[in-house]
């Protein structure tokens, strides 16, 4: 591998690692920590709570035991196979973010679920308008390729998907608290 390329790699290697904050344990993303958005240095890692209820405890423990991560494991396979599953994973993500926004439903006021609806339509945008930026950085064939060292690697573009995927994972923990917060438990629909 010539050095321009094991430079591109390092690159890629370290965006990927901050993005993700280092939180890898048995290969699938763990959530640790003490306080509501503390971060908390652990074994060298940095870890972020993303959450208003404290990761400890039985909130803590339904989220390291969910059923999603249980199944979908992000592995060094193909990069078509590693594309495949981060979108099966995002989508079983979805699905939970959809749940939990009906369960709040009833323990929330009219004007405050609404709020919550539109911030989770917001971030639905957001978080397509992210993946469609990304992909026209990071896919292979990218126009950015020539501008920048890290752009259209055919190492990134799978990438992309599996930090699509994270998002989603995070922002559908931070519902989970919520849900969690009213209910004293976290109902998973995935099966």
């Amino acid at each position: 591998m010539d050095k321009r390329r094991k430079i591109k790699c390092l690159i890629i290697i370290g965006i990927i690692s901050f993005v993700l904050g280092g939180c890898r344990e048995k290969n699938t993303l763990n959530i640790s920590g003490v306080d509501s958005l503390n971060v908390v240095e652990k074994e060298n890692e940095i870890l972020v709570d993303l959450t208003t209820v404290p990761l400890e405890g039985e909130f803590y423990e339904y989220i390291e035991n969910n059923p999603i991560d249980a199944k979908y494991v992000l592995s060094d396979s193909g990069a078509e196979k590693r594309i495949k599953s981060a979108v099966e994973y995002r989508d079983a993500w979805m699905q939970e973010i959809d749940h939990s926004l009906i369960n709040l439903k009833e323990y929330l006021l009219e004007d405050d679920y609404k709020k919550l609806c539109l911030a989770s339509d917001g971030w639905k945008k957001y978080i397509e308008n992210t993946l469609e930026v990304e992909q026209s950085l990071f896919y292979v064939g990218s126009h950015y390729a020539g501008v920048s060292n890290i752009a259209g690697d055919s190492l990134t573009y799978p990438q992309v998907m599996e930090v699509m995927a994270l998002r989603t994972r995070n922002f559908a923990v931070e519902l989970k608290s919520l849900e969690y917060a009213f209910t004293g438990t976290v109902e998973f629909v995935f099966e």
